[in-house]
């Protein structure tokens, strides 16, 4: 029986399927004539067809293997005729060429199911370079893993950057509205805050936390923030501390209190008396005047 045969039987069955699982599959569904058994056939094309993307899960893989073991033995039967038993005249003596055979080493195929396992097949040291579908789709994934990293690592670098420009505006705004007191230019007025329309964007990427929205401030009345870690919540006060947030009186006092600090260069020598101290912005300015 041609393989072309098997693999055409195999291919009219698995139409789409890739070329690589249908030479793997052609290979050993038939040996000799004989079509391999149901169950032995479902264990094998089942995962296979499964880890293709050709079927969801292997419940769908027994109907399947039902029409191509009916396909198979109406090309087996018809094209495989087994040879004829001929009567030798002479005597052969059996193993009495295993020498030759030996130091002809023949080379044989390599079954691509074993080369991902380092395997060597049919007793051979020959390894094909061709790569099995298993082996390109390590290497795909590889591939996305090592682009995802490096994406990864990009907004970790610009989420850093971004929170230290936030922090540097943070401590300028603190010191406007310090010297504005020490100066005793700073309004006492009392009444009702309201901002302009303002977005919050997400720190680590993707959709916006807020759209459109305006915070109003009562006089006499109290605020909290409720909701679940990554929801926002020390974002918009970062936000509103910085005066990223527009239509805020420029010289109203926020005192801003964080349990984070970020982890860059420039901090890593603070001690924790110096973060008290620093959190007295005009005493620092009385002292660098």
């Amino acid at each position: 029986l041609k393989m072309s045969e098997v693999e055409k039987v195999i291919a009219e069955v698995l139409q789409g399927l890739d070329s690589d699982v249908l030479q793997y599959i052609s290979s050993v569904v038939v040996e000799d004539g004989r079509i391999m058994e149901k169950e032995d056939m479902l264990d094998l094309v089942g995962p296979l067809l499964v880890s293709a993307d050709f079927i969801a899960d292997e419940s769908q893989a027994e109907s399947i293997v039902d029409k191509l073991i009916e396909k198979l033995r109406v090309t087996v039967s018809a094209k495989f005729e087994r040879p004829e038993v001929v009567l030798l005249k002479n005597a052969v003596l059996m193993g009495g060429d295993r020498e030759s055979e030996t130091s002809a080493k023949p080379e044989a195929l390599l079954d691509p199911m074993l080369k991902r396992r380092g395997g060597q097949a049919f007793g051979t040291n020959v390894v094909e370079e061709e790569l099995d579908v298993h082996s390109k789709a390590a290497i795909a994934k590889a591939r996305a893993d090592a682009k995802a990293q490096a994406k990864r690592a990009l907004l970790a670098e610009q989420a850093m950057r971004e929170q230290l420009l936030m922090e540097a505006e943070l401590e300028e705004a603190r010191r406007a509205v310090a010297r504005a007191r020490l100066s005793g230019q700073a309004p006492g007025a009392l009444g009702t805050i309201e901002s302009e329309p303002f977005e919050l964007p997400n720190p680590g990427g993707g959709e916006n936390l807020l759209e459109d929205v305006r915070l109003r401030l009562v006089p006499g009345h109290r605020y909290g923030l409720i909701g679940r870690n990554g929801k926002g919540k020390s974002t918009l006060l970062r936000h509103l501390s910085s005066r990223r947030i527009k239509g805020l009186p420029p010289l109203m006092s926020i005192h801003y209190v964080a349990q984070e600090l970020p982890l860059a260069e420039l901090n890593e020598l603070v001690k924790p008396v110096d973060m008290v101290l620093r959190a007295d912005v005009e005493r620092v300015l009385l002292l660098e005047d």
